[in-house]
């Protein structure tokens, strides 16, 4: 299911100048593209999520259970997986835990359940971080980043 298409086509929306620096050194492409892995049950919030995240230049899996999302993550793994906790299978917090089992993977719960129990037992199931709806594309792209950034191996720096 992974996208196979070129680097500068993956990037949408980044500037020219950028572009043309990536185009020179393609080895970086991949520590600037991420593959995210979006599992969410609502077909409106998940393609909007999906489109707002392929134009930041992310490579985008996506599942609307959690079973299958847990699934794809076995086949295809991810750099980032952005996790719903009302999904209609198992609950977000489940799906983190079964995830954390096998890998260290940064996990975003992106959810609109507020409470502060909700937010630590998200944080205490595995999640790295916790995002609430609604919420802006830009910060929950940073944060992204921000997890790539701590994620990453020493040498790879």
């Amino acid at each position: 299911m992974r996208d196979r298409r070129p680097a500068d086509r993956l990037i949408r929306g980044v500037p020219g100048a950028f572009m043309a620096y990536l185009a020179q050194s393609p080895d970086d492409v991949r520590s600037f593209v991420s593959r995210i892995l979006l599992i969410e049950d609502d077909d409106r919030i998940r393609t909007s999520m999906r489109l707002a995240l392929q134009d930041e230049g992310h490579d985008v899996g996506e599942a609307d259970r959690a079973e299958e999302g847990l699934r794809l993550f076995a086949a295809d793994g991810a750099d980032v997986v952005l996790v719903d906790l009302m999904l209609p299978d198992i609950d977000g917090f489940e799906c983190c835990r079964q995830l954390r089992r096998t890998s260290d993977v940064p996990i975003i719960m992106v959810t609109a359940r507020t409470d502060t129990h909700d937010v630590v037992a998200g944080l205490e199931a595995g999640a790295d971080d916790y995002v609430t709806k609604p919420f802006e594309m830009k910060e929950l792209s940073a944060r992204i980043r921000a997890l790539r950034r701590r994620s990453r191996p020493a040498n790879a720096a």
